[in-house]
Parts: C-alpha cells; sequence; structure tokens
C-alpha cells in the first residue's frame, strides 16, 4: 500500500501547443496502388487510342479514295463546259449560191481565210457569251460587197463558227466619168473593182456613166430600178427576131436617161434615147417596129432615134 501517490504530472500547454500536428489517416485506394500499376494503365490507354486511330485511319483513307473519281469527274466537267464556250476564230465557210454565181470572184478558201482576219479582231468573238452574230455580218458584208447576203450561227455544243453566204450576181460593168470601173449586181450595187473581176467581163453588160456622180466600192452605183429596165429592155431587144445586141449603155447627164448603142443588120442609127421612167417593154417594143421601118424606107443612117414618149419615136 502506498502512502503517498504520485501526483500525476500535467502536459505542458505550450509544449502541446507546439508539437507537430499530424493529418488523420485517410485511406486512398490510388494511394495504396503501386506506381509501377498506374503505369502500366496509363501505357494499356494510350495503346487502346492508337489502335482504334489506326483502324479509323484506313477507313478515311479508302472514303476519300472512292471520292477521287468524283472529284476528276467534277473537275473534267467543268473544264469541258467552260472549254465548250469559247470559239474559234477559223470558222466555217458555206456557201449558199450555185457556182455559176462565184464566177469571177474569189476563192472560199481566200474568203475563209479573209473571214478569220475579221473573227480575230476582237477578243470578244472567242466566247459564246460576247459573241456578237450581227456585227460580224455588217463587217463581212462591207469587207466583202460581193456577198448580197451574210448569216453566221455558233453550233451549241461545238466551237467552230458556220459562215453561210449568198453571192451577188454579177450583171454590169459600170465605168464611171473619173475611169473607174465596177461590177455592179442585179441591185445596182458596186461588189467589186473589174481589175480584181477575175472572169471575162465580156458577158457583162457595158454602162459608161456620163453624170459624174461618185462611185464608191459596195454602195450603190445604179438604183435597182434603172438596173431592172436596162437588163430587161437589153434582153427584149436580143431575144427578139431582129436579134438586136446592145453593145453598150451611155448615161448622159439628162436624169433618167440611157443612151443605147445597138448592133444588128442594116442597122440606120447609132443609138436609141430611153426613158428609165417608162415602161421597158412599150420602148422596146416601139425601137423594134422604127427599126423595121427605118430599115426599109430610109437609106441613111440616123444620128438617134428617141423613143422616150410612149408609142411614139423621133430621129435625127
Amino acid at each position: 500500500m502506498q502512502l503517498f501517490r504520485r501526483k500525476k504530472t500535467q502536459p505542458n500547454s505550450r509544449q502541446r501547443r507546439n508539437a507537430p500536428t499530424t493529418s488523420p489517416h485517410v485511406f486512398s485506394y490510388a494511394s495504396r496502388r503501386p506506381q509501377a500499376n498506374r503505369l502500366d494503365e496509363q501505357h494499356i490507354d494510350l495503346s487502346q487510342s492508337r489502335k482504334s486511330a489506326s483502324q479509323n485511319r484506313p477507313v478515311a483513307s479508302r472514303r476519300a479514295l472512292h471520292m477521287v473519281p468524283t472529284y476528276i469527274a467534277a473537275i473534267v466537267i467543268v473544264f469541258s463546259l467552260a472549254y465548250s464556250l469559247t470559239l474559234t476564230t477559223n470558222p466555217r465557210f458555206i456557201s449558199a449560191s450555185s457556182r455559176s454565181s462565184q464566177t469571177g470572184l474569189r476563192s472560199e478558201a481566200d474568203y475563209q481565210a479573209a473571214s478569220a482576219q475579221v473573227f480575230s479582231r476582237s477578243w470578244l468573238y472567242r466566247f459564246k457569251l460576247t459573241f456578237d452574230a450581227r456585227g460580224l455580218e455588217r463587217q463581212l458584208q462591207d469587207e466583202f460587197p460581193e456577198f448580197s447576203d451574210v448569216a453566221i450561227t455558233v453550233p451549241l455544243l461545238g466551237r467552230r463558227p458556220v459562215v453561210v453566204v449568198q453571192y451577188a450576181q454579177p450583171k454590169i460593168l459600170f465605168t464611171s466619168t473619173a475611169g473607174a470601173s465596177y461590177v455592179l449586181d442585179q441591185t445596182g450595187r458596186a461588189m467589186i473593182e473589174a481589175s480584181k473581176f477575175t472572169s471575162d467581163t465580156a458577158d457583162l453588160l457595158p454602162v459608161a456613166d456620163q453624170t459624174g456622180y461618185p462611185i464608191e466600192l459596195g454602195k450603190q452605183a445604179l438604183s435597182t430600178d434603172n438596173v431592172d429596165f436596162i437588163l430587161a429592155y437589153t434582153k427584149l431587144l436580143t431575144d427578139s427576131p431582129q436579134k438586136l445586141i446592145v453593145k453598150e449603155v451611155r448615161l448622159p447627164a439628162q436624169a433618167n436617161q440611157a443612151d443605147f448603142y445597138l448592133v444588128g443588120k442594116d442597122l440606120r442609127a447609132k443609138y436609141f434615147k430611153t426613158s428609165m421612167q417608162e415602161d421597158a417593154a412599150t420602148q422596146a417594143g416601139t425601137t423594134l417596129a422604127t427599126y423595121e421601118y427605118i430599115t426599109e424606107t430610109r437609106p441613111t443612117v440616123a444620128e438617134y432615134i428617141d423613143v422616150r414618149v410612149p408609142g411614139r419615136a423621133y430621129y435625127k
């Protein structure tokens, strides 16, 4: 039995306060796992992601490869459409006239080469969207007055324009007061210079102008009515039983007058005065009747016979 019990010593509050505190132990699964296991799991995750990426890569590549023909076809279609909208400057030249209508004119090869030069004057003629067919038709007719009509068509799918021309009919060999000679068509237009007419001009009716009216290539030298009168009067005399041939027609300064110099058997007049305002058949009939009359009754040659008044004839 202990008489004296040792007194418990109280801990020093200062020491307790300064003593280091330890956190209570908390259970953690991650803290419990070894470091090697965590690295293995990370390696497995990376390998799986790489494996899935490697599996998806061939699928995307195959899809891209499958689309390559589509892309190529689309590019080809776009380029084909763009190419089909362009035009060449070498048109196809087609004549709608007979071969006889081209007698004395240039060859189709020459016309095609010249047409290509006209088509090359502007880049606007190289594209279907900017192609001016009417403007080119006017340019070709101005360039070649021997064309009575020009039509240009553009193919829907092709690239070569088509030029269809109608040739004018050469009828008259016209000589101006200045001495320049032109070939006139059936409308009286100066279609080509006589020096460039490759055929024999003997088949053309000679007409000499004495009015002094200036003549310009491609422009009207005689009115269509005057040409119709001259040709009709000439044909009536040529086809008559007397077979009178018109050697030359002269157009004096007096308006609408035409003097016909004829060639025929026992002809008693140097020329016949006619009026291009009157009917050609009537004056041709008066000419033939007067020819018969003076051949039988008049031994001398008259200076001229005037048939300008319908149904009457005067001679000098």
